[in-house]
Order: structure tokens, then C-alpha cells, then sequence
């Protein structure tokens, strides 16, 4: 399964670790902005999209048929040139009365179809009224099904009562005192915050946002919710000053707040005089907080020797003196097949310097020796990648930097000290990580 770092803002969403296409081939709107990442302990586990659970093939081969089946419309519901096929045998699926062991992957697979298909608000309620008695009771799975429902609802417009509902038991699924979901309740705190917003509950709004804020300091998302319920309030100078850090979020496109801003602004000034220079001073503290702060990892570089390709020996010393910037990835691993094409890009944007060194540093899933080379060199000459790759199929490298995750970037300074840690796959990576290169070479 995949483990998502929760950070949440309103840039384009992340991606999930299947392959997915078309315009909802990413996670939930719910998760727009989270890094997205495979853990470092993923083995080849049978495992349903979105459960998190291993389940292994039953015995009977109808059973197997029917999980086969299902395996591929769990795919085909996220692929937008699949999903009207996808919902309809679904259906299918479920008046054939199905084995119970399959009903809830079935069940949440609808749900899923109805969102990426675009089907009415309605027929997304009914989907997810037939399929909530069948959601385990595990509280990451309860926040995550009702919490990508109210999400899809609030953004649409519709059903503003039901979202508000659904958003509240995704919330409450995550308890407060849970050490390991506060950050992600305060994601959902985002959600139920415009979900009170929408039913006219400004009060309500107003707590829940302001708690979740602290987590998600750069969130256009939550600041923007924020400036709205703060405007509805009448308390102008704190709208004000919430959507102008809205406006000034790294990498954030969202500028639907820059036309109440201005009204807010000549009210309370007169003029516009000044609105530009605030806005800048915000965009500059938010690019230091996500492109450097919040990646920080100031420890010194471990020394490593490992091999290409083609056997040829290399160590961590055959680049003293020089920037590096360090890819941990593997040929199974989704997110890690997202970001490669950026390392591609930013390894041909600074190939003919002598300066700086991109190295891509492979894991492969335990097999045969052969099987795993193989598996990298036919992943390499597929997608077209020519950046230097040595292997760690021992985990030497992996332990010694003490990686969780896949796909994770190191920079390293000069003096072989890390600079700063990226994992997984954000929005804007490739700028960040330019950014943190340039701040490397100056």
C-alpha cells in the first residue's frame, strides 16, 4: 500500500501508485497537494486500490475469476477512456448477488466510477449510502471513502447537507488523540470546515479551520476557506490578511480569491497602494517554508560503494568536491515512476556541467539477481532515461541514508553534507528541487 505524508493545499493532485489516465487518474481531491510515496518496506502483495489490506487468491476458481475481474475494474474505474464501461459491469457485478467477500471492493469501486464518470451528486449519494455499512471499521479507511465523498461534493456544489455529514464521520474516524492522525484529521478539518462554510455554520467553520491551519500553514485550501468565512463574519482585516497568504503560496494557482482581496483592500485603504508589496512579502516566507524549511536535513552524507549497470565499481568519494543530487527509486514502485522523468529532465538541464552530479540509486524487489538487473535495465530502456544508475540491491546506500520511502532525493552540498531530503512525489517538485540545486551552486 501506499503511505501518503499528509500536506494539503489546492495545487494539482498527486498521483497514486498505480498508473492511472485521464483527468481523475489521480488520488481524491481530498488529497490535492500530499506527497505521495511507496514505503521502503513494499513487497509484491496482492493488494486492492485504496484498502490497504492483503488478501490472498482464494482457492475456488470462480472466486478467482471474480477477483481477477475486479482487480481490473479497480483500474478501470480511475481511467477516464474505461470508467463508463467500469460502472456499468460493476453494476452487473453487483445485481449477479456476488460472493460477500467481494462486495465491498465492488461497492467502493462504484463509488469511485460515479466520481471520475462525473455522474450527478445524487447518484454518488446513493452509491455511497449503499456501500457505507460495508466500510471496515479502521479509522484511515473511514476517513478516506467519507472524505473524498464530501470533498467531490463540496467541489461540485452539490448535496451541501450530505457533504457536511459524510465530512464529519471522516473526521470523527480519525481521533484527536491519535498520535500518527493528527496531521491527517487536520486535512479532514479542512474539508468539514468548508463543509460548514457551505450549510451557512460560519462559527463552526471558523473553529475547525483555524485548527487545522497550523498544520497546513501553506495551503491555499485552508486559507481561502478561511478568508472566505472570516469575510462572511465581517471581519474584514482578518480576511484580508488570509487571502493575501492565499494569494502568495508557493506554487499555488489557485487566484480565485485576488478579486475579493482587492475589494477588501480598497475598502478598508481606499486605494490599492501597498497590496502588491504584501503579497509579495508573503509569496517570499512561503517559498522559504516549502522549499527549504520543511525540507531541511542537515546530516553528513554517508560514504557508499556500489556498481552499474554493467558491474563497473563506484563510490561516494568519486565525487567530492561536487553538488549531488541522489534518487533513491525502483522500477515497482508508482510514485517513483512519476518523478523519474523529472530527474530526467533536470539531469539533461544540467548534464554539461562539472559541478554537479545526478545519480539514480535502485532497489529492486528481492528475487533472483538476474531477474532484478534485468528488471532495471528493460525499465530504463523503456521509458528512455540515461541518468547514471548504480544498485543497491544489498540495501548498503538505502540503510545507510535510512530511507522510509521511495522515491527519495537527497541534495548534497560540496562538503558531502545533506542540504535536504525530498520524499515522495509533490506538486511543484521540479521546482523545488531546481530551487534547492541553485541555492546549492551559488
Amino acid at each position: 500500500m501506499t503511505r501518503v505524508p499528509t500536506r494539503f493545499d489546492g495545487r494539482p493532485p498527486g498521483v497514486s501508485s498505480r498508473r492511472r489516465s485521464g483527468a481523475h487518474a489521480a488520488l481524491p481531491a481530498l488529497f490535492l497537494g500530499l506527497a505521495l510515496v511507496a514505503p521502503a518496506s513494499a513487497r509484491a502483495q496482492l493488494v486492492f486500490p485504496d484498502h490497504g489490506q492483503t488478501r490472498r487468491p482464494p482457492e475456488d476458481g470462480k472466486a478467482r475469476l471474480a477477483m481477477e475481474e475486479l482487480r481490473d475494474l479497480n483500474s478501470a474505474v480511475n481511467d477516464t477512456a474505461r470508467v463508463a464501461w467500469a460502472v456499468r459491469r460493476l453494476r452487473s457485478f453487483l445485481a449477479g448477488d456476488p460472493d460477500s467477500s467481494f462486495m465491498m471492493f465492488a461497492r467502493r469501486a462504484l463509488v469511485r466510477g460515479l466520481i471520475v464518470s462525473n455522474a450527478s451528486g445524487a447518484e454518488v449519494v446513493a452509491a455511497a449510502d449503499t456501500a457505507a455499512p460495508l466500510i471496515p471499521d479502521d479509522p484511515r479507511q473511514r476517513a478516506f471513502f467519507f472524505g473524498e465523498v464530501a470533498e467531490i461534493l463540496l467541489g461540485r456544489r452539490q448535496e451541501p447537507a450530505r457533504a457536511l455529514g459524510y465530512a464529519r464521520i471522516a473526521h470523527e474516524a480519525i481521533p484527536a488523540s491519535l498520535e500518527q492522525g493528527r496531521q491527517l484529521r487536520a486535512v479532514l478539518g479542512t474539508v468539514l470546515g468548508t463543509a460548514y462554510a457551505r450549510n451557512g455554520k460560519t462559527d463552526s467553520a471558523l473553529t475547525v479551520l483555524r485548527e487545522a491551519l497550523p498544520h497546513h500553514p501553506d495551503s491555499q485550501r485552508v486559507l481561502i476557506a478561511l478568508g472566505e468565512a472570516y469575510e462572511t463574519a465581517k471581519q474584514d482585516d482578518q480576511a484580508i490578511a488570509h487571502y493575501v497568504r492565499a494569494l502568495g503560496v508557493y506554487l499555488g494557482r489557485d487566484s480565485s480569491v485576488a478579486a475579493p482581496l482587492r475589494a477588501l483592500w480598497r475598502k478598508k485603504h481606499g486605494s490599492l497602494k501597498g497590496l502588491d508589496e504584501r503579497i509579495a512579502a508573503a509569496a517570499k516566507a512561503s517559498r522559504e517554508r516549502i522549499a527549504f524549511e520543511d525540507r531541511r536535513y542537515e546530516k553528513p552524507a554517508p560514504a557508499w560503494s556500489l556498481t552499474t549497470l554493467d558491474g563497473r565499481p563506484v563510490a561516494s568519494s568519486d565525487f567530492a568536491g561536487k553538488v549531488m543530487v541522489v534518487d533513491f527509486w525502483g522500477s515497482w514502485c508508482g510514485p517513483c515512476r512519476i518523478e523519474l522523468p523529472v530527474f530526467q529532465r533536470m539531469y539533461e538541464r544540467h548534464r554539461e556541467r562539472n559541478d554537479i552530479v545526478f545519480l539514480g540509486i535502485n532497489w529492486e524487489r528481492p528475487g533472483k539477481p538476474e531477474d532484478r538487473l534485468k528488471a532495471v535495465r528493460d525499465y530504463i530502456a523503456e521509458h528512455g532515461f540515461t541518468f547514471p544508475v548504480v544498485l543497491d540491491h544489498d540495501s548498503v546506500a538505502g540503510k545507510a541514508f535510512g530511507i522510509e520511502a521511495y522515491p527519495t532525493v537527497y541534495l548534497i552540498d560540496r562538503t558531502g553534507q545533506i542540504r535536504y531530503r525530498n520524499v515522495g512525489v509533490t506538486p511543484g517538485i521540479e521546482i523545488i528541487l531546481e530551487d534547492q540545486i541553485q541555492s546549492l551552486l551559488q
